[in-house]
């Protein structure tokens, strides 16, 4: 199924991050960006076929979900968790500092 949500713009990180974390817990796949998943070592190769590919389920909600101007942060990302941490690093200050 598919859920759409506001993309993410400059001004909307709080409310998109509540959104994106619902619909990414939604698919089961919240741990690619929350830290408690890591990358298993290729010695494994199930297990590392299996985390790709939800990775990129991962990065594909994010790029989908996010407008033109945002993609600069995250083209260059190897990861949905590189890319999470991109998207926060330039958000979650910008938004900290406006309620200061």
């Amino acid at each position: 199924s598919s859920y759409k949500i506001e993309p993410l713009k400059e001004k909307n990180w709080s409310g998109w991050k509540a959104r994106m974390m619902g619909l990414l817990k939604l698919h089961g796949v919240s741990v690619h960006v929350d830290g408690t998943t890591i990358k298993p070592d290729p010695s494994k190769a199930d297990e590392l076929v299996l985390w790709n590919k939800l990775d990129q389920v991962v990065q594909t909600l994010i790029m989908n979900s996010i407008t033109d101007e945002q993609m600069v942060h995250v083209t260059e990302a190897a990861t949905a968790k590189q890319m999470w941490t991109n998207l926060m690093s330039i958000h979650q200050v910008q938004g900290q500092q406006s309620v200061v």
